[in-house]
This record gives structure tokens, C-alpha cells and sequence, in this order.
């Protein structure tokens, strides 16, 4: 219990940071580099799996195998620890999927297309070689957990604030 307070004073500390010392040169989220606008998306709420639908259902263990199976039925999708370099953009379509686990790859950056999955619930891309906090999550409407511990982060963007589901960030390690 007292690591979770001290991790939560640890967020407060930086967002804090980060807020105090944004420079006016403005984001790539206001620049359109990620989304179409600086708006969440409007999301379907009865297409958000519960707690258990979500632990219950069928986990992928690649893209292709997801998109055959039809991508509105697909939930999870775990290519942890697969020695990727890459992600390839078709993950966009995978329009429900709430929890994506991309952890213990050797990704140096993800594909734009992470911005369209809205229905994401849980981002997990620790064990990496990520360079910089990935934007494409910062619009993201329902994402709560999101896990980038052990890459390569150097710093958390102001409009890290925006996130307003979120109820656990993991950067340690960075």
C-alpha cells in the first residue's frame, strides 16, 4: 500500500513538473501529428467489455490471426516477448480492442494507428527500447492502466493530463 502511494505522489510530482516546465512551442497533438483534434473520441459505452467479459475472452496472439477472426470480436492481443522491431499499422483496425500487450519487444516506436483503437483499456509496452512517451495514447478515451517501465523515456508530455481514466501509469526504469 505504501508503494501505491508513493507511486501516485511520484505521477502527481512529474505531471507537476512537466506542467511547470511545457514550453510554448506547442505539441504535436496540437500540431494534428496525432489524431484528427484535440477532442476524445465519442465512444459506443455498450461495446466496452466488463471486467470479466474482458478477462474471459479470447486472447490473439497475432494480428493476422485477430483480423481473421473478425476484428469486432477481438479484445486481447498479447505479442509479448516476441523480439518484434515492428508493429504494423493494420492493429488500427482492431476497433475493440480493449487490452493491447506489446511488452519484452524491441520496438523503438509504435504505429499511428494505436490513436484509433478507442475502445483500449490497457497499454502494455514495457521491456522496450521506446525513446519517447508514445502520443498516440494520449487521446485515447477509455485507457486506464498503461505500462511503459524499462524503455527509454526521457519525458512525460504536459498533455499527459488529458488522460482523465487513467488510473495507473508504470514509467519507472526509463
Amino acid at each position: 500500500r505504501r508503494i501505491q502511494s508513493l507511486s501516485f505522489i511520484l505521477v502527481i510530482a512529474v505531471l507537476l513538473c512537466v506542467s511547470c516546465s511545457s514550453s510554448g512551442s506547442g505539441s504535436s497533438i496540437e500540431s494534428g501529428k496525432v489524431g484528427s483534434g484535440s477532442l476524445k473520441p465519442e465512444i459506443d459505452s455498450s461495446k466496452v467489455p466488463e471486467m470479466l467479459e474482458l478477462y474471459r475472452a479470447k486472447r490473439y496472439e497475432s494480428i493476422s490471426e485477430a483480423l481473421s477472426a473478425g476484428a469486432e470480436n477481438v479484445y486481447k492481443l498479447i505479442l509479448h516477448g516476441r523480439e518484434l522491431g515492428t508493429l504494423s499499422s493494420d492493429i488500427g483496425k482492431l476497433k475493440y480492442l480493449a487490452s493491447l500487450d506489446v511488452a519484452g519487444n524491441v520496438l523503438n516506436e509504435l504505429p499511428e494507428e494505436i490513436a484509433d483503437l478507442h475502445y483500449l483499456q490497457g497499454f502494455y509496452a514495457n521491456g522496450n527500447n521506446l525513446r519517447e512517451f508514445p502520443e498516440q495514447i494520449l487521446l485515447l478515451p477509455i485507457l486506464q492502466k498503461v505500462d511503459l517501465s524499462v524503455n527509454k523515456i526521457h519525458a512525460i508530455p504536459a498533455e499527459i493530463s488529458r488522460m482523465d481514466q487513467m488510473t495507473r501509469l508504470s514509467i519507472n526504469h526509463n
